[in-house]
C-alpha cells in the first residue's frame, strides 16, 4: 500500500517536529550531532542529476543514439553506485535501523514505506537497464520517468518528514553512534571520489542540455 504525503505529514505532526537545524542547535550546538544534513546534501546531488537527465531526455530527438545511450549508461551507473548503493545503503544499514529500534518512533513509523519506495525505485532502475540493453529509447524513458517521479516524492518525504522525526526522536548517544557509522561507511565506499565523479556527471549532463545551473553541488 502506498502512503500519501498527507498521511506522512500527519504522522510527523504527531511528534510536534521542528526542523533539523533548529533541533541540532537546541540540543547541543554541535554540528556533528546532525544525522540528516549529509543525507540531504546527497539528495541535492541526486535531484540535480535527475533534473539534468530529464532535460536531456526531453530533447532526445536532437541527440544521436551513441550520445543518448552513453549518457543514459552513466546515469544508470550513478543510480546504482551513488543513489542506491551509497545513499540508500547508508539509510537502510544505519539510519533506518536506528529508527526501527522499539520505542524510538512510538506513534507511527514511516521506515517501512521508505524501504518500499527504495524497492520501487530499484524496479524502475531495472526497466531502464532493459531499455539500454535493447537500445530502446522509449523503454528507457518509461523507466526513467517512473524513477524520476518516485524519487522526487521520496526525497520530499525524507527531507521534510522522516529526517526531522529522526533528529527529534533519536538520543544524543545514539546520534554519536550513527555519525561514527556514517563515517565508517563513507570511508569504505570512497566518499570523496564518488562525489567528484558524479559532480562531473552533473556538469556533463548540463553541457549536453545547455541549461543554466540551478542547484549547488557543494557538499557541506
Amino acid at each position: 500500500m502506498t502512503v500519501t504525503v498527507a498521511a506522512l505529514i500527519w504522522c510527523r505532526s504527531r511528534f510536534n517536529v521542528v526542523e533539523p537545524t533548529s533541533i541540532n542547535l537546541a540540543l547541543s550546538g554541535d554540528i556533528s550531532m546532525n544525522i540528516s544534513q549529509e543525507l540531504m546534501n546527497e539528495h541535492q546531488l541526486i535531484l540535480k542529476i535527475l533534473s539534468n537527465t530529464h532535460a536531456m531526455l526531453s530533447q532526445s530527438g536532437a541527440i544521436d543514439n551513441d550520445k543518448f545511450f552513453l549518457l543514459s549508461q552513466r546515469f544508470i551507473e550513478f543510480v546504482e553506485e551513488f543513489a542506491d548503493d551509497y545513499h540508500h545503503g547508508k539509510e537502510e544499514d544505519i539510519l533506518f535501523e536506528a529508527l526501527s529500534v522499539p520505542g524510538v518512533l512510538t506513534h507511527c513509523n514511516p521506515v517501512n514505506q521508505m524501504m518500499s519506495e527504495h524497492d520501487m525505485a530499484r524496479a524502475a532502475l531495472g526497466r531502464m537497464k532493459e531499455g539500454i540493453d535493447k537500445q530502446a529509447r522509449a523503454e528507457f524513458m518509461r523507466g526513467f520517468n517512473e524513477y524520476y517521479q518516485i524519487m522526487q516524492q521520496h526525497i520530499f518525504k525524507e527531507d521534510k518528514i522522516l529526517y526531522p522525526m529522526a533528529e527529534q526522536n533519536i538520543g544524543d548517544a545514539e546520534k554519536r553512534q550513527i555519525v561514527f557509522a556514517y563515517e565508517k561507511f563513507e570511508s569504505e565506499k570512497g566518499r570523496d571520489l564518488l562525489w567528484e565523479k558524479y559532480r562531473q556527471l552533473a556538469r556533463d549532463l548540463l553541457n549536453a542540455t545547455q541549461l543554466p545551473s540551478e542547484l549547488s553541488l557543494e557538499s557541506h
